[in-house]
């Protein structure tokens, strides 16, 4: 036998198919599986965290309000605090609150403000508390934004 022959009777050579991209092995099944889970859970918090915040984006609307009308005076920024007050917390515990506990109150809860800041609002309800106070407004604004609910 001619070994020429012989090669000539083996078939060509073949590449082999190439391989389909679908479907997908299991690990890719897994890790997309993980995304829309994290995907989902970050929704979810984000829309609980912002539903639990509305009522501060609500104040500070209205604090515009106050603002763009010129009513910012100490006795309406008195108001609006009180009114997220008693809307944060128990209501036989804070409504009572005024003069110097009221103030230790806001403080307290607010890491960003300080009793001097808020001392003004004391004098709230003074004839000399008609005209408008843009520090305290401006206190007022930082206090929605960040103050803090604990217990009382």
């Amino acid at each position: 036998m001619n070994p020429e022959d012989l090669q000539q009777q083996l078939a060509p050579l073949r590449l082999p198919e190439l391989i389909s991209w679908w479907p997908p092995a299991i690990g890719w099944w897994i890790l997309v599986t993980l995304l829309f889970v994290f995907v989902g859970l970050g929704v979810a918090l984000w829309r609980r965290k912002r539903r639990h915040n509305q009522h501060r984006r609500q104040a500070l609307t209205q604090l515009e309000q106050l603002i763009h009308a010129g009513e910012n005076t100490r006795a309406a920024l008195n108001r609006l605090l009180k009114t997220i007050v008693m809307y944060e917390f128990p209501a036989e515990q804070v409504a009572a609150l005024n003069g110097s506990k009221w103030i230790e109150f806001l403080a307290r809860h607010c890491p960003k403000t300080s009793v001097e800041a808020l001392a003004p609002l004391i004098d709230s309800y003074r004839p000399n508390a008609v005209s408008i106070d843009i520090e305290l407004t401006e206190i007022t604004r930082q206090w929605i934004k960040h103050h803090e609910v604990t217990d009382v």
